[in-house]
């Protein structure tokens, strides 16, 4: 008991900007609903964690669709994308597409770092429609808005006499995956992996006993996680 108790509180408090993507680059027809639901390992920061993971998608025209996903990790990662088919093959078995996805991540508490929001740029493309097994891949770098004005110290490297304070993120992320079945229930295997990049600029008074003047502090971190993802779509037509 004490050891299932251990394991759901490490699930509750992990914190991790989900790489997931479950969907091809098909888009589902008008009126056409789906929903997605998977779960996995994860590596967060050297830890090896678990998570489920939602999707709800929607068709809104012949070649375009809406989803909203939600990862399960204390308070979340919240993603909301429009999808647009670029292209198709003659045989409608290859598909390129895009689109614009927005994304909020709450860390846990425990993490320290602020709420992420972000607007992610994605590109899918998956072939083999019409058959048992569909691969796809997908990609999408997501831009944080928190303090977008550290452009402006892009090429500052001494110390100026104004203080400053600035954190900001961006995430790249990268999956490829196989979905099975050609019914309306479809099971998937998904490999994904996000890379974190982060930059700190801080300028600020040293108010010391040795020293009395403006300070420049930078830095940059990066952090890579893995994730595999196992689940099932469910999908219905208008």
């Amino acid at each position: 008991m004490k050891l299932l108790l251990t394991s759901c509180l490490a699930l509750l408090l992990s914190g991790c900007y989900t790489s997931s993507m479950m969907q091809t680059a098909k888009t589902l027809d008008k009126g056409e609903r789906e929903f997605t639901v998977g779960a996995g390992p994860y590596t967060s920061s050297g830890d090896i964690l678990a998570s489920p993971d939602f999707m709800l998608r929607w068709g809104i025209s012949d070649k375009s669709d809406f989803g909203i996903g939600y990862s399960l990790q204390l308070n979340g990662h919240i993603r909301a994308d429009w999808k647009r088919e670029l292209w198709s093959s003659a045989d409608q078995r290859q598909f390129l597409s895009s689109g614009v996805m927005a994304d909020v991540f709450i860390p846990n508490d425990f993490a320290g770092d602020p709420v992420y929001i972000g607007i992610c740029a994605p590109l899918y493309y998956s072939f083999n429609h019409h058959k048992k097994r569909v691969p796809y891949f997908g990609q999408r770098i997501s831009l944080g808005l928190r303090d977008l004005s550290i452009i402006r110290y892009a090429g500052v490297n001494e110390p100026i006499t104004e203080r400053v304070s600035l954190y900001h993120q961006m995430y790249y992320s990268g999956a490829a995956g196989i979905r099975f079945g050609q019914n309306r229930f479809k099971w998937f295997i998904e490999a994904s992996y996000s890379l974190k990049m982060e930059h700190i600029f801080r300028n600020y008074f040293n108010t010391d006993a040795s020293v009395d003047d403006w300070q420049l502090s930078r830095g940059y971190d990066r952090d890579v996680n893995a994730q595999i993802t196992l689940g099932m779509t469910i999908g219905r037509k208008g």
